[in-house]
């Protein structure tokens, strides 16, 4: 399939500087997130569903990922059994303002 460098929709967008610092297997999950719905909670059978690495290195990424500010784990409460069903994974989504965003760049020690 070709690539459309200006495409009008249904496409992702990351900045060069993050690509350029974060190693390509974690931009992956990152730009996975970024498809999805703003708010999206992903969990960790729907990545290993999409994902071709071993549950062990998937779950080594999502914890640098998480270390360095680029997602949270936040538990999964299922109110029909009314207890803790699990957690799930949600992109830390910033403006291009904010501050905080150049902050994460410069704090990568991936």
């Amino acid at each position: 399939m070709a690539i459309n460098r200006n495409p009008k929709k249904n496409f992702t967008r990351m900045p060069n500087r993050l690509v350029e610092k974060v190693p390509l297997n974690m931009i992956g999950i990152i730009y996975f997130f970024l498809s999805k719905p703003t708010g999206w909670k992903m969990r960790l059978d729907d990545l290993l569903h999409h994902w071709t690495a071993s549950g062990q290195s998937l779950r080594r990424y999502l914890k640098e990922l998480r270390k360095n500010g680029y997602i949270e784990i936040k538990p999964f409460y299922d109110n029909t059994k009314n207890r803790l069903a699990g957690s799930f994974y949600r992109l830390i989504e910033l403006s291009e303002e904010d501050t905080t965003f150049k902050r994460l760049e410069e704090n990568i020690k991936l």
